[in-house]
């Protein structure tokens, strides 16, 4: 007998049930932190990058919620008394989690916080741009099969999550079993956690709370919309300034330590070559620390 195609969108009801309890009010804006380089490179090229998340530092984070799904599956085969679902129990124990097919950008509702700075952009000598929500909401819809979420630090939130999403599984296969349906464990257990990672980038340990994160995350995109470079994957999102369209950066703020002869004004010149008119570049309000971030003063005036 046939494999019942529908375990997927079976399984997807209950994610996206989870999803719309995760997502949250969205900002207007949203805030993306990075060094002086990266910066010149995404407004020269009018592209971000949203990598693989195997290949960056966010696979630390998203192991955090690997393992506790791992937690949750082992302590359910440990304790599962139906013979039935300790097949489909054990069979998850055995199939990897793959994140190959996972990509994320990261954003920020909050433009100016230290421990930002300090971590993404350069050491506090690089910027933190705007992003207009509207804008980024078109990377969506763009063949990239994206969505956006906001971060939960809260591990209750996550364990809830996996104890749901462990139980429509195991109660699809038994539903399988009962209507008399060829079943493959290894096949359910692939569709579990193939789609469960999917959502595994938006938790992350309470110690991070303050980054207030927001996350753009996709999965499995067209061959078209991915490119290898140098063994590491992303996604290109456009982020071009024409004239018929709003700034795709509306707010820009360089770091405490930013340096205004070397970083702020070549900023501004390049922000004007590439469509952006005279654009604002504000410093950081809450932490100033580097008196070459302001422009110099005018010399005295000669007298005669």
């Amino acid at each position: 007998m046939a494999i019942d195609p529908t375990i997927e969108s079976r399984f997807g009801e209950l994610l996206s049930a989870l999803f719309r309890e995760l997502a949250g009010d969205f900002p207007a804006s949203l805030y993306h932190y990075t060094s002086v380089a990266s910066l010149r490179s995404i407004v020269t090229s009018g592209v971000m990058r949203a990598y693989n998340l195997g290949q960056m530092n966010d696979w630390v984070e998203a192991r955090y919620a690997a393992s506790i799904m791992r937690a949750h599956i082992d302590r359910s085969f440990a304790v599962e008394e139906n013979p039935n679902a300790s097949e489909l129990l054990g069979a998850l124990r055995e199939v990897g989690v793959d994140f190959s097919d996972t990509f994320a950008l990261s954003f920020t509702s909050d433009g100016d916080e230290l421990g930002m700075w300090r971590l993404y952009a350069d050491r506090t000598r690089g910027f933190s741009f705007a992003v207009p929500l509207h804008n980024a909401l078109s990377w969506l819809g763009d063949g990239h099969h994206g969505l956006i979420m906001k971060c939960s630090y809260d591990h209750q939130v996550l364990s809830h999550f996996c104890a749901r999403a462990l139980d429509r599984m195991r109660q699809i296969y038994l539903d399988d079993i009962l209507a008399g349906k060829h079943v493959e464990p290894a096949t359910y257990a692939n569709v579990f956690l193939q789609n469960a990672t999917w959502l595994a980038p938006a938790f992350k340990p309470a110690v991070w709370q303050d980054e207030k994160e927001w996350r753009f995350i996709f999965r499995r995109p067209s061959v078209q919309h991915h490119k290898l470079t140098s063994g590491r994957t992303y996604i290109e999102l456009p982020l071009l300034a024409t004239p018929q369209s709003t700034p795709p950066i509306a707010a820009m703020c360089a770091g405490p330590d930013c340096d205004y002869a070397d970083s702020i004004s070549p900023m501004q010149q390049l922000l004007f070559e590439k469509g952006y008119g005279n654009f604002a570049i504000h410093l950081s309000t809450k932490y100033q620390t580097r008196p070459g971030r302001m422009p110099p003063p005018p010399g005295p005036s000669k007298t005669q």
